[in-house]
């Protein structure tokens, strides 16, 4: 067995954690149980993953204050957080890179809402990177309006139902170069004026103004592509600033200036290109007409009219990149003319 100097000596190497616990909660197993702990005393730790896959939302009804607190963070060289379907409570004011999500709007019903804004306080001065995913409580839309400012943001990720959205981007307050990503769950069938509301307000913080764009990428979950399943699956638009190719635009280094999609995942719709032009129009009518590299990252074969709608609304492409542009059309899809 270590001495206790030697324990110390080895949690004081620690510099990262990632736990992933896959442990289903209805097979007996106490929900105190799963309460993380002995990660209050890594002085040195800067990056910690805390993954609870199958935690429910009465979990965090049952633990009360004092489980909650069992563990905090008090390394004062932490810099990253990430979280699925949990929080834990640290003291260090740098944290740099910080990732929330849930698996949608069950499993939050019981997180404290004072919770969720203390972490944004303390997140606040140093955030550079945010990624808010299904995770803010139900509570939130009956707090008075705050204003939080994030001055050191580089890149903030939202995907939530579109009230939260709005309510958010009215109250987080960045720098006008921040990347947006931002993905919008309708709660039914249509989307409705606050998805073009939250859309705007976005769309404010991005410059030039109004903006320029000259590359997008057009992409469609595994649930669109392919087939309209009814279990839904998602949209996404990314618009690039100053890109010169359409190579550049692949790239995995590839900064996009704004992401927009629709997730249909909490609702009974299915997304296609018409709700995703709704949700951009007519914000962005103008910035495509100067888009002239477009990656349709989807079988245009299988969705041969969202491609051919997304092509009728950009004239002036000169890169163009399909996938699956033949693939299996019937005789009737052939007899109208291919994509292009």
């Amino acid at each position: 067995s270590w001495s206790p100097t030697e324990h110390m000596a080895y949690r004081n190497r620690i510099r990262s954690i990632r736990l992933v616990d896959v442990r289903d909660p209805g097979i007996g197993i106490g929900i105190r149980n799963r309460v993380p702990r002995s990660l209050d005393d890594l002085p040195n730790l800067e990056a910690l993953e805390v993954h609870y896959l199958h935690r429910r939302a009465v979990e965090f009804e049952l633990l009360d204050s004092s489980e909650y607190s069992a563990c905090i963070i008090r390394s004062p060289r932490l810099r990253s957080l990430r979280f699925t379907n949990y929080l834990i409570p640290w003291t260090s004011d740098k944290v740099t890179h910080f990732s929330l999500v849930f698996g949608g709007s069950r499993d939050r019903a019981g997180f404290s809402i004072h919770v969720f804004l203390e972490a944004l306080t303390r997140l606040a001065p140093t955030v550079e990177e945010l990624e808010i995913d299904c995770c803010v409580p139900l509570g939130y839309m009956r707090q008075n309006q705050a204003v939080y400012s994030l001055p050191k943001l580089r890149s903030l990720r939202i995907r939530d139902v579109e009230s939260i959205i709005v309510k958010l981007l009215r109250e987080l307050q960045y720098p006008p170069k921040t990347r947006l990503d931002v993905m919008i769950c309708p709660l039914g069938r249509m989307l409705t004026e606050n998805s073009v509301q939250a859309v705007a307000t976005a769309l404010r913080h991005v410059v030039p103004e109004p903006p320029i764009f000259t590359g997008m990428a057009v992409s469609a979950s595994s649930k669109i592509s392919g087939a309209r399943n009814p279990e839904g699956g998602s949209l996404r638009s990314t618009f690039f600033q100053e890109t010169t190719s359409l190579t550049s635009c692949r790239a995995e280094d590839a900064q996009a200036s704004i992401s927009l999609g629709i997730d249909s995942s909490l609702g009974s719709g299915i997304p296609d290109v018409t709700d995703l032009f709704a949700l951009l129009s007519p914000s962005l009518d103008s910035a495509c007409q100067h888009i002239i590299y477009l990656d349709l990252d989807f079988s245009a074969a299988q969705l041969l009219d969202d491609a051919r709608l997304i092509l009728g609304r950009l004239p002036h492409i000169r890169q163009l990149r399909l996938v699956d542009p033949i693939g299996t059309l019937n005789d009737s899809q052939i007899e109208g003319g291919t994509v292009l």
